[in-house]
């Protein structure tokens, strides 16, 4: 009777499921765990599926703490014994642990389960079409977590070994996506051309589909490409046509999202009052939502724009309340960009010690930041011809000098904070804190790591990461 009712409940939440009323499944889900119907001798098809569909439900409501417990509890009894072969299910339950795992920010415990998964589903491929899919997605779930670490090299490894096996099975949604994963990833470290061609062909395929939700997100990552290449206009377009697609199906997140990015674009392109006006939108549009992270963006983001505008009461207002959004988030809210905006604005009010205490948080956090070595490591790279020349000017060859002015102009015109300590670091200056004050974390790492090079005591992740440049690690 056990196994009649488990099917029959089983059956019912999936045909809930495929029109959409995932609460009513969940409902059936959550009665049938409350029954704790007698499983027998081991576990049988119907107790997996039963304990599988309450965890997967679980996790779907946020209730991740919850869902964990289930995918190990029925894990542990699979362990007791299984009724049936089910090395299929049991690599299933791997994977939802795995994921369970990801969403807690357990990244190393989430591979090992994702990695038993996987060889489970590898074993099982050479005779099993389902399985082989599994594999291209435990790929991609393995990929997630290394990017998630800012381990970009073994991410890109497996999401191209998804890719293929995806490609090979010839499952189009699948391959899309893994386009569009490879794409943000390119993304992240900056490689904007591949990006581009990685979300061209994932849009390309996603239109064929049909499926203009996943499509609005491609045009949204065009938007952005375009955004970092300076194309204003392009990127307008892009937002602009995900915006479109998004007002569609009322989805109020995206909405807000592409409004965000928007208003940046007509920020940069000098059209204040149109940037305003998307700010205002986006914002309107977060606050109905119960997350606070991008809500705490869009306010970062209207901040700057009325600090540069010199509406400083107006800018203090929207960061202060950014600030406070953040204080529940992790490190991946980035609290050190409002941070810095504070410290910015607290200069301009004649605050001081405000602005400097200000500072100090704001690298301490971006220090703490998973990703924040890879990030620096990119800089140093990118900055190494600079910095070997600053120390050797420091050492005597003057020569090096003029290059180094004339370079200075060009990347104090994007940004860049170096051009003054630098020239302070040549009359003999060595204190980290007095040269770095006042600087963003990107023109501080640099200064640091040339303080480095000079033998003055700097912060151990700036110089543990120097250290793989001057040894040769960094330039392999």
């Amino acid at each position: 009777m056990a196994e009649v009712v488990t099917d029959f409940a089983v059956c019912i939440g999936k045909f809930l499921i495929d029109f959409g009323r995932r609460r009513e499944r969940d409902l059936i889900m959550t009665k049938l765990a409350s029954l704790n119907l007698p499983i027998g001798e081991g576990v049988t098809r119907a107790h997996y599926m039963r304990e599988s569909q309450h965890g997967e439900g679980l996790l779907q409501q946020g209730q991740v703490n919850h869902a964990t417990q289930v995918f190990r509890s029925l894990l542990a009894a699979m362990d007791m014994g299984m009724a049936y072969e089910g090395d299929y299910d049991r690599a299933l339950t791997l994977s939802w642990l795995g994921r369970c795992l990801k969403a807690q920010e357990q990244s190393s415990l989430a591979l090992e389960q994702q990695h038993r998964a996987l060889a489970i589903f590898e074993r099982l491929s050479a005779s099993d079409s389902n399985a082989k899919q599994m594999v291209s997605i435990v790929c991609t779930d393995i990929a997630d977590n290394f990017r998630m670490m800012g381990q970009f090299d073994d991410a890109r490894r497996f999401y191209e070994a998804g890719l293929e096996i995806a490609q090979e099975i010839n499952d189009q949604r699948g391959t899309a996506v893994k386009l569009a994963q490879l794409g943000a990833l390119a993304l992240v470290c900056g490689q904007l051309t591949e990006a581009r061609r990685r979300y061209h062909e994932a849009l390309q395929t996603f239109q064929t589909l049909g499926e203009p939700e996943v499509e609005a997100v491609a045009w949204h990552q065009l938007g952005i490409i375009a955004q970092q290449q300076e194309a204003w206009g392009e990127a307008d377009r892009c937002y602009r046509e995900s915006l479109r697609l998004n007002e569609m199906q009322h989805n109020i997140p995206s909405m807000a999202n592409t409004s965000n990015h928007l208003a940046m674009v007509a920020e940069r392109a000098g059209q204040l009052i149109d940037a305003e006006n998307w700010y205002q939108l986006a914002v309107t549009l977060l606050e109905k939502l119960p997350e606070s992270m991008n809500l705490a963006s869009a306010l970062n983001n209207r901040a700057i724009l009325y600090l540069r505008q010199n509406r400083l009461d107006e800018a203090r207002r929207d960061a202060e309340r950014a600030a406070v959004l953040k204080e529940g988030l992790d490190l991946s809210a980035e609290p050190w960009t409002t941070f810095s905006i504070l410290a910015k604005i607290s200069d301009k009010q004649n605050r001081a010690a405000e602005a400097a205490q200000w500072r100090v948080e704001a690298h301490a956090s971006q220090d703490a930041f998973a990703r924040t070595p890879y990030k620096l490591s990119r800089i140093f790279e990118q900055f190494q011809r600079v910095i070997v020349d600053v120390v050797a000017v420091c050492q005597g060859e003057q020569r090096l000098k003029v290059q180094l002015e004339a370079a200075f102009d060009v990347l104090q015109q994007k940004g860049w904070q170096i051009a003054e300590p630098i020239r302070r670091i040549w009359t003999g200056e060595r204190d980290p804190e007095a040269l770095t004050a006042k600087l963003d974390y990107d023109s501080r790492a640099i200064i640091l790591a040339i303080l480095h090079r000079l033998g003055v005591k700097v912060p151990a992740l700036f110089a543990e990461l120097d250290d793989q440049f001057t040894s040769g690690a960094g330039n392999e």
